[in-house]
C-alpha cells in the first residue's frame, strides 16, 4: 500500500510525500490537534502511527476539569444536540444542529473544545453566532445573558439601506426605546420613519389603530390593546397565577388531587356488578333475597357440572356464579372481596398433601 499526499490516517493528513537522506520513505504528515510530524512510510502504512503524540500524551490521563463551568457548557452542549430525551434536544439536535468532530472525538473532544474556545469566564455561556449555525470554532463564543438575548431566534429582524440588524440593535443606534419602536412599527410606520426618525416626532397625518376591544375607539398601546385594556389583561392574568400559586399551597388542592386519582383509578369488576344490581333495586325492598340467589346458583352449579361433563368451555357458569355470590354477600352487608381474603388468609399458610386430586389438609391428615 503505497501512502500518497492528502491520504488520512488516523489523526494524521499527509502534506508531503519525500525520500530522507538515508534513502527511507518519509511522510510530512499535520494532525488534528495542529500539531505536525514526519514519519516514515513504513509506520504509516502499517497504521503504527496515527496522531502526532498527543493521542500518547492525553490517553488515559484525566484533565482535571470536570467540575469546572467550561466543561459542564461541553457537556451541555452534547447533551442538546445527541440526547434525545434531552428536553431541549427539538430546539438543537432536532432542528440539525450538529457538532465538529474535533469536539466530539471520544479522547481529545474536551481538550480540543478548550484549546479553541478558552476557559469559560463569569458570568458568560456558549453562543452560536449563527443561530441557525452548528457549534464549531468559527461559530461559538463565550457571551453573557444580555448578549445572548440579542441573538435569538425570535428575535425581529429589520432591514435598512440594504443592513440587517435586529429590533435591539437599531434601536441602540439611533438613540430609541424598544417599545416605541415596535409601537411605531405596529402602529403602521415604515421601516425608515420609524428607525430614523426622533423619539419625540409625532406624524400629524398619521392615524393610529385602535384598540381590538368591543366599544373601545382609544389608541393602541401593546398587544392591539389600549393602556387601559391592556393592564386590565395583565392584572387579570397575574390574579389567576396568585390564585393558581394559594390553591396548590392549600389542602383543597391536595384533596382535589386526591379526587382526581380516584376518578382515574378504573372500577373494578365487582364494582360494576354491584352497580348493577343497585340501578335495578337488586338490594332494595322488593328485590331480590339470600334464598333467591342461592337458587339462581345452584341452577348455574347444575349448568356448571353438566358443561364440565361433556367437555365444554364454562367461562359462562364461571362468571354467572361469580356474580351470583357478589350479589348474595352484598345482601348479607358484606363484600365479595371481604369474604376472599378471609378465606385467603384461613388458607395461605396451609399445609397438606393432594390425595386422589383434592388437597387434604394436615390436620385431616393425621386423624
Amino acid at each position: 500500500m503505497s501512502i500518497n499526499v492528502g491520504d488520512c490516517i488516523g489523526r494524521l493528513t499527509v502534506e508531503k510525500v519525500f525520500v530522507d537522506e538515508y534513502g527511507r520513505g518519509s511522510c510530512f504528515c499535520i494532525c488534528q490537534c495542529g500539531g505536525s510530524a514526519t514519519f516514515s512510510s513504513r509506520d504509516l502504512t502499517k497504521r503504527r502511527k496515527r496522531s502526532c503524540g498527543c493521542r500518547n500524551k492525553y490517553s488515559n490521563r484525566k484533565h482535571g476539569m470536570s467540575s469546572s463551568p467550561t466543561y459542564s457548557s461541553w457537556e451541555s452542549m452534547k447533551q442538546r444536540c445527541l440526547n434525545l430525551n434531552e428536553p431541549n434536544y427539538k430546539n438543537y439536535g432536532g432542528r440539525g444542529i450538529s457538532i465538529c468532530e474535533t469536539w466530539l472525538d471520544k479522547e481529545l473532544g474536551f481538550i480540543n473544545f478548550l484549546s479553541n474556545m478558552g476557559e469559560r469566564l463569569k458570568g458568560t455561556t456558549l453562543e452560536r453566532i449563527d443561530v441557525n449555525g452548528n457549534y464549531c470554532p468559527e461559530n461559538c463564543k463565550w457571551a453573557t445573558i444580555k448578549e445572548q438575548s440579542f441573538n435569538k431566534r425570535n428575535n425581529r429582524v429589520l432591514e435598512l439601506n440594504g443592513v440587517s440588524k435586529n429590533l435591539i440593535d437599531w434601536c441602540k443606534e439611533y438613540g430609541l426605546n424598544s417599545g416605541t419602536l415596535h409601537c411605531r412599527l405596529e402602529n403602521g410606520w415604515s421601516t425608515i420613519d420609524a428607525i430614523t426618525l426622533p423619539a419625540n416626532y409625532r406624524k400629524n397625518n398619521f392615524t393610529p389603530k385602535k384598540c381590538s376591544e368591543e366599544n373601545c375607539n382609544n389608541d393602541t398601546e401593546a398587544k392591539g390593546l389600549c393602556k387601559k385594556h391592556y393592564a386590565n389583561k395583565r392584572y387579570k392574568q397575574n390574579k389567576k397565577n396568585m390564585d393558581n400559586k394559594l390553591r396548590m399551597s392549600t389542602s383543597l388542592y391536595k384533596e382535589e388531587k386526591k379526587q382526581v386519582k380516584e376518578a382515574e383509578t378504573p372500577i373494578s369488576f365487582f364494582d360494576k356488578i354491584r352497580k348493577w344490581g343497585e340501578e335495578r333495586n337488586f338490594y332494595g325492598e322488593g328485590g331480590a333475597t339470600i334464598q333467591s340467589q342461592f337458587v339462581k346458583l345452584a341452577e348455574e352449579m347444575g349448568e356448571l357440572a353438566g358443561n364440565i361433563a361433556r367437555g365444554k368451555d364454562c367461562t359462562d357458569d364461571l362468571g354467572d356464579m361469580v356474580v351470583v355470590l357478589t350479589h348474595i354477600a352484598k345482601l348479607q352487608g358484606k363484600t365479595i372481596e371481604e369474604c376472599i381474603e378471609h378465606s385467603y388468609n384461613d388458607i395461605k399458610d396451609r399445609k397438606g398433601q393432594f390425595r386422589e386430586g383434592s388437597f387434604i389438609k394436615e390436620a385431616d391428615l393425621e386423624k
